[in-house]
């Protein structure tokens, strides 16, 4: 669910926003309901100190604690804090993780142990310098540690080594047993300590010879759970029930990790398959088709708010609730490659062109391949869609120029000058019938008629890349150049506007004119501004931005704007941004956030639906999405936003 976001006192992150934003049904799964399954995934773009998550926990106070490759994180829900060997870890790459009852927060390193209390990481006296792959804590409060080598148990008395016998030491896992005992799980054996003689175990016999034995967990009804590669069973009184059977991919499954949610759903973490879910009778799969990060997931916890949370290795960490949006991939039809451009034409169809699938149509709930060996260039890299006043189609690709589409007829589109090589990545139709062309290098160019306008050419100055182009209710041309400026191309010449008006620095990347006529630009590190009557205001994250970065604006018809940046959606009041001033008490403006776990895309940054030529667009048409952003990357998603769904305020 989207959270209204008004206050950000870091002492109520957690409660707050992991709360709100992600709070899930509490209703079971179906067998049907995976793909209703939606994530959010945070990664090192976002702070985490690496993509690489071994183990996750959450503390008392709602902090999710996130064990790394690179260091390890707290996660208030917004920002990550990050720790490293200079704030006392023994070593950055750790490999487990544990919040005991005394809410310590255990790590397991490369070089040995570590607990923070206080404030402060504690390295305990005793413990060897080798690396641990497991932490576990007794039903009495003791910690345990397990390594290649070993298994030890801590108390405040220090250290103390436990036998395991012959078994082969590869501790993987612990799950404290009544009484004080404690069930210990290595790579091909599961035994019991018990505290009445604690010089030996006692091996478990079960079905698990030759066995990679991965992790343990218990139900609500006290049973223990074992996984591994091709092993999932549940202890039923003194015998193994095998439900491996019963998950998608059974045999072919390398489980590294469980966990049993508040209904009683077993989530399993795999190698291969992203992660695995099982509740009676319903399974199902979500992975890297969906809204998964990586299918290579090493760690999955859940929480009493529904939460699902898992750790990738490679893809950060990604968490689960249900689906408030629609959102298409490759279900639904969309190619596997990036969306990278959006329209809607006059009749409310949606065209979303890829960077390497060509250009794709909804219809009927799906989207279809469409002008398919049709002239469009084959391999489909299309950067930039745009509707012209005649329902024509502009398409914009990355090196074979400019085409358009009327009907089914496509026609390259071949001036003097050339558009092939150069990559154009914004288009824009104007009120007499052409189309602005925004290029990498060359500035930007106005086809018109069959020919290039020769009064428009620019703006001025060798390299200049155009982000975005958007010709104004009185027909003055506005050109987003990054660094390179805001230019204005009015009464036949071109100028620069945002410093001749007082604005120090702008590096704008996308430009709209609302439907008072103002004009709205969304920066590269200078959070949102606009120009009104030869004046400019900004807001940025201290006014209660979600983002210094916003790449991407759409007004709606009930006086919203949304915000794409590279931290999420945003949806603010033009009423609100006009009447806020940052003052003494430092509280942002009233705002809603919509990110990934509202099923919009799996990338947080959006790409601008539509744009009808000659000004703004006044009636309302569906948003929609894609996962192409501000930066590099993206996703083959596009997300809509219903009127039914999301009603404006």
């Amino acid at each position: 669910m989207p959270i209204s976001i008004r206050h950000r006192s870091p002492a109520l992150l957690v409660s707050a926003v992991a709360i709100l934003l992600w709070t899930v049904m509490s209703t079971p799964l179906q067998a049907d309901e995976s793909q209703g399954y939606l994530n959010r995934f945070w990664q090192t773009s976002d702070g985490m100190p690496s993509n690489s998550v071994n183990d996750i926990g959450k503390d008392r106070d709602g902090f999710l604690w996130i064990a790394t490759g690179a260091g390890v994180a707290r996660f208030d829900g917004l920002r990550f804090e990050v720790f490293y060997t200079r704030d006392g870890l023994p070593d950055t790459q750790l490999r487990c993780l544990h919040v005991d009852r005394r809410n310590r927060v255990w790590v397991g390193t490369r070089r040995g142990v570590a607990y923070r209390e206080n404030g402060a990481w504690v390295i305990p006296s005793g413990f060897p310098n080798e690396p641990v792959f497991s932490l576990g804590e007794g039903t009495d409060g003791s910690i345990w540690v397990g390594t290649f080598i070993g298994c030890w148990k801590w108390d405040d008395g220090g250290f103390t080594k436990i036998n395991l016998g012959d078994i082969t030491p590869d501790v993987r896992s612990f799950l404290g047993e009544g009484g004080s005992g404690m069930w210990i799980l290595t790579r091909d054996n599961l035994c019991l300590w018990h505290p009445e003689t604690p010089g030996t175990v006692e091996p478990v016999p079960g079905p698990w010879e030759n066995k990679d034995l991965r992790d343990l967990a218990r139900d609500h009804a006290g049973r223990v759970i074992v996984c591994g590669t091709g092993v999932l069973l549940r202890r039923e009184g003194d015998h193994w029930e095998d439900l491996n059977p019963m998950i998608p991919n059974g045999d072919q499954n390398a489980n590294l990790a469980c966990a049993v949610a508040a209904d009683d759903t077993i989530w399993l973490a795999t190698r291969n398959h992203g992660l695995t879910f099982l509740h009676d009778a319903a399974t199902g799969v979500i992975d890297s088709t969906g809204d998964l990060s990586l299918n290579d997931v090493r760690s999955v916890m859940t929480d009493a708010n529904g939460m699902i949370m898992a750790g990738t290795n490679g893809g950060g960490i990604n968490i689960l609730r249900r689906r408030p949006f629609d959102t298409y991939s490759t279900n639904e039809g969309l190619g596997g490659t990036v969306t990278s451009a959006l329209a809607i034409d006059r009749q409310g169809e949606i065209l979303a062109g890829t960077d390497g699938g060509g250009i794709f149509r909804k219809e009927n709930g799906r989207f279809r391949p469409c002008y398919r060996n049709s002239g469009l260039p084959g391999d489909g890299l299309i950067w930039s869609l745009c509707v012209g006043v005649d329902d024509s189609i502009w398409v914009g690709t990355y090196q074979d120029g400019l085409f358009r589409i009327r009907g089914d007829q496509v026609e390259k589109i071949t001036p003097a000058t050339g558009f092939s090589g150069n990559p154009i990545p914004a288009l824009g139709g104007t009120r007499d019938g052409g189309v602005l062309v925004g290029t990498s290098s060359e500035g930007v160019r106005k086809w018109k008629g069959g020919q290039l306008d020769p009064d428009l050419s620019g703006p001025p100055g060798e390299g200049f890349v155009v982000y975005d182009v958007l010709e104004d209710h009185l027909g003055r041309i506005w050109v987003a150049t990054g660094e390179q400026g805001l230019w204005v191309f009015e009464n036949g010449g071109w100028r620069e506007t945002t410093r001749s008006v007082g604005m120090p620095e702008l590096l704008p990347a996308v430009i709209h004119e609302g439907g008072d006529g103002d004009l709205w630009v969304g920066s590269l590190g200078q959070g949102l501004a606009r120009y009104h009557e030869n004046q400019w205001t900004a807001w940025d994250v201290r006014d209660g931005m979600v983002s210094d970065t916003i790449c991407q604006i759409l007004e709606d018809d009930s006086g919203n704007l949304w915000l794409g940046s590279d931290r999420g959606l945003q949806r603010v009041s033009i009423a609100v941004l006009g009447a806020y001033h940052r003052d003494e008490s430092g509280l942002p403006m009233e705002s809603m956030l919509f990110g990934r776990t509202d099923g919009r895309i799996a990338h947080p940054a959006v790409q601008r639906g539509t744009r009808q030529p000659g000004g703004p667009r006044r009636r309302w048409l569906p948003l929609v999405f894609a996962g192409l952003g501000c930066d590099p990357g993206g996703s083959n998603k596009v997300s809509q936003i219903h009127p039914p769904a999301i009603r404006p305020n």
